[in-house]
């Protein structure tokens, strides 16, 4: 079950799976990521990451992510 926390009465979802194949085999390569040529790999250290908060901005105070 999903409970949305962004609209109104937070609605819920729910899916329901039928004839699922177990026994299907997936090819290992479709799990690989493939990044797109004109990326670039992030450096994430302290220093950079200094300016970011656990909250984004606007959140009202005592809020959960």
């Amino acid at each position: 079950m999903i409970t949305s926390k962004v609209l109104t009465g937070a609605p819920q979802y729910t899916l329901r799976i039928k004839d699922w194949n177990t026994d299907a085999i997936a090819d290992a390569n479709a799990f690989v990521f493939k990044p797109p040529a004109d990326t670039a790999r992030a450096s994430i250290s302290p220093e950079n990451m200094k300016d970011f908060d656990k909250l984004p901005p606007g959140t009202a105070a005592g809020a959960k992510k």
